[in-house]
């Protein structure tokens, strides 16, 4: 690949909250690559604000809101002026390349899958087996760092004003500073084959709270509202729903709050991970070799092997034996663990 260094870096982002968080650290190492390189990020609305949160990024940028030609070919247009000569791809798919082509950037880096080969100017040779997906991110960019290593240890950076946000939030809903905070977020937006039975959330809640006098935090998306609206009134007067109270960032500032952070795999995990929060990851379906949370803190991943995991569905249809499998007195103990 060229060795000249780029006037101006187009970085398409995963559409995914944690996927987007996984890349952070390629980021990052763009960044030592090339210090005075603007880099801005092409980003769904769902993670924009996300990538607010790094000092590398110069802007943010929406994609086309279909992948039609005409569509793309009045996206490109509009982005022709910004100079951008480098695109990476973080993404995978065919339309994601065709932004960058129509967006007239000439060196074209990615994964080279499928019929997209053929619009990449630089083909990076997918891996043979996955790796974690913070070193899939890193090594699309072997073409440009050659044998250079970079820290894979995903960051979240969070202003006084972000902390302040988040405390004024909190307050809202009755939380004093000096509170025990315990963090929850029993859903996944992928599916609910990732979900540890809501029941058991309820009543490893219920024991944490009378064991530690804690608060705990129900943290969810908007469509949440209701069903941990349920769980709350069923843990008791410590429950808190937080569901759809927060942005992205306000979120992260309260998670930052917690003393530990009990999670499917989800997008806040990777968060709760970025921000050192002690975590305890609940893991079934999916590729926990690849997706489990990678960061500095503390870090526990509660799983039991089945022979149908991992298998990537978004609903069981058979026992969902990988997650019923870890049971409350098993995560009890091991917050316990985590805790003392």
């Amino acid at each position: 690949m060229a060795t000249a260094t780029p006037k101006h870096i187009l970085l398409r982002s995963p559409n995914w909250l944690g996927d987007a968080i996984l890349a952070f650290p390629t980021v990052r190492a763009l960044r030592q690559l090339y210090p005075d390189t603007p880099i801005s990020v092409v980003a769904r609305k769902s993670v924009a604000d996300i990538w607010k949160s790094r000092p590398e990024i110069s802007a943010i940028i929406s994609p086309p809101g279909h992948h039609s030609l005409s569509s793309l070919s009045r996206w490109g247009e509009s982005q022709k002026s910004q100079g951008f000569d480098l695109g990476i791809l973080l993404t995978n798919s065919l339309s994601t390349v065709l932004e960058m082509k129509y967006a007239g950037v000439p060196d074209r880096l990615g994964y080279a899958y499928g019929i997209r080969r053929c619009l990449l100017t630089h083909r990076v040779p997918p891996p043979g087996n996955i790796p974690r997906m913070v070193d899939y991110y890193l090594q699309l960019l072997k073409p440009l760092s050659g044998t250079q290593d970079f820290d894979a240890n995903p960051d979240f950076y969070l202003s006084e004003a972000d902390i302040s946000e988040a405390k004024a939030i909190l307050a809202e809903q009755g939380v004093k500073p000096d509170d025990f905070i315990i963090g929850m977020n029993p859903g996944a937006a992928y599916g609910g084959a990732k979900c540890w039975p809501a029941e058991r959330y309820m009543e490893l809640g219920k024991q944490i709270a009378q064991s530690y006098q804690a608060k705990i935090l129900l943290f969810g998306a908007p469509g949440d509202v209701a069903f941990l609206q349920v769980m709350a009134d069923k843990m008791g007067s410590g429950a808190i729903n937080m569901a759809g109270k927060t942005s992205l960032i306000q979120l992260a500032a309260c998670i930052k709050s917690c003393r530990l952070f009990i999670t499917n795999d989800s997008g806040p995990m990777h968060l709760a991970a970025a921000l050192e929060v002690p975590l305890l990851a609940l893991f079934g379906p999916t590729d926990w070799k690849s997706t489990s949370p990678v960061g500095k803190g503390i870090i526990q991943v509660l799983r039991h092997p089945v022979d149908c995991a991992p298998c990537l569905m978004r609903e069981c249809s058979l026992s969902h034996e990988c997650m019923i499998a870890i049971t409350v007195d098993e995560a009890f103990k091991t917050v316990q663990s985590l805790l003392n």
